[in-house]
């Protein structure tokens, strides 16, 4: 769909993947979507954009505390080890011109202190695998820049 907006299948699946996404907010939404609304919050920088900067980021995160899940993941997109997901995700953010850090989105360091209060404030994080900490965000949005 990326590529081509004709290909009527590839854009039957990115609604499929879309509905799915939609499913999985009854599971809880984590630390990705905590960041994404600061970001939004804070920069106005659109809700996808945000999450796709963050996703690998914030994932990484989680990696150690729920190692099955990247399997899982790693599997679903024909990967042998948990530990490449995010690899292939990086990969794949790169392929589809997502920016790799947030100075690459205009985001400065200044903002850090910001996107940590109102990341911390978003209950999305509530339901991460593991628990955030204002430091924990900190330290992932100043890894990110």
């Amino acid at each position: 769909a990326f590529r081509d907006g004709n290909n009527l299948a590839a854009r039957a699946d990115m609604l499929m993947a879309s509905m799915m996404g939609a499913v999985a907010f009854q599971k809880g939404l984590g630390i990705v979507h905590s960041c994404a609304h600061a970001l939004s919050a804070v920069v106005d920088m659109h809700h996808g954009l945000a999450n796709g900067i963050m996703l690998d980021h914030a994932l990484a995160f989680n990696a150690s505390v729920v190692p099955e899940r990247f399997v899982r993941l790693a599997q679903a997109v024909g990967l042998a080890k948990g530990r490449e997901f995010l690899r292939w995700l990086s990969e794949l953010k790169e392929e589809l011109k997502i920016p790799a850090t947030l100075k690459d989105a205009g985001v400065s360091a200044e903002r850090v202190d910001a996107l940590v209060r109102i990341a911390v404030a978003d209950g999305c994080h509530l339901s991460n695998p593991v628990s955030v900490t204002e430091q924990d965000f900190r330290k992932i949005f100043q890894q990110v820049l």
